[in-house]
């Protein structure tokens, strides 16, 4: 067991079989429902959550941890050998996460100074900062120092990306989390948003698309278009309850960039109560 610990939170969306092999740490967020709360990813799945919003006219809200929620997770990885903690956020645009969790840490390192906590704004979210999280616990496991770790984390973020195609920004305008897309919301009649985050941690609007037919072409063009002429060693489908056209997608990605892996994964379920059912987009690391 290394002396430095990788955190992220479940918004990243890494597969269970990968956080277990690199021995990440993923912090749930909250989804409440009707004033019930749910652990993402523990007490409710992706398929339920995008049925009951495909069925019921419920909007759900999620919630990251208190500061002393986030004391109490980081207090039981360092109470465990652990000398160092990195902690890997969605974007600070997005959520309080970062801040709350900065304040945490603060207090930690003020009461135990020999231990180091740092909490970085990844200024992305899904499988994006996922794989941020991911190349930080690689470095780990090779035996990197927590400088190093944190210095490889830093560089590999302006290498991650992603976009997703919605069935609507209802979801994400009810919620306050639409962006430098919100001029878009009341002009959405049966157009597919397509929408990434920009280096600014804001959501952002790439194009939309009018009915069904070439929604899979267009979501990879929008990401040759992001990529220009560099290439990604891995890239994630993700899709919120439309395994079929995930499928689809995930054989034209391959095609399309020929990374060296390829993965499917579910959008996580505090991702979708922004998002909506139906969301299908890509993720991507470069080399």
């Amino acid at each position: 067991m290394s002396d430095v610990m990788i955190l992220t939170d479940s918004v990243a969306q890494i597969p269970q079989n990968l956080a277990k092999q690199y021995h990440i740490g993923v912090i749930p967020f909250s989804i409440i429902i009707e004033d019930k709360s749910y652990w993402d990813g523990v007490d409710i799945s992706p398929a339920e959550l995008y049925q009951r919003m495909r069925t019921e006219p419920i909007t759900p809200r999620t919630s990251h941890p208190s500061m002393g929620e986030y004391i109490n997770i980081f207090n039981q990885y360092l109470h465990n050998d652990v000398q160092s903690i990195l902690y890997l956020t969605l974007s600070a645009e997005l959520s309080g996460a970062f801040s709350t969790a900065s304040k945490a840490a603060l207090q930690i390192e003020q009461e135990y100074p020999e231990k180091k906590v740092v909490v970085m704004d990844t200024r992305t979210a899904t499988i994006a900062q996922g794989f941020i999280a991911i190349a930080a616990a690689r470095a780990v496991q090779n035996g990197a120092n927590f400088a190093r770790v944190l210095e490889i984390a830093r560089k590999e973020q302006p290498k991650v990306g992603f976009l997703a195609m919605l069935e609507t920004l209802t979801y994400l305008a009810r919620g306050g989390r639409i962006g430098k897309a919100a001029y878009l919301a009341g002009n959405l009649i049966k157009i597919k948003p397509i929408i990434t985050i920009d280096k600014e941690g804001l959501v952002t609007p790439l194009g939309n698309l009018r009915g069904e037919k070439k929604c899979i072409d267009k979501i990879v063009d929008c990401m040759a278009n992001m990529i220009g002429d560099r290439t990604p060693a891995q890239v994630a489908v993700m899709h919120a309850d439309d395994l079929e056209k995930a499928e689809e997608l995930k054989q034209h990605a391959q095609d399309r960039f020929h990374p060296e892996h390829i993965m499917l994964t579910d959008f996580t379920p505090v991702m979708g109560a922004h998002a909506g059912p139906g969301v299908l987009g890509l993720g991507y690391i470069l080399k």
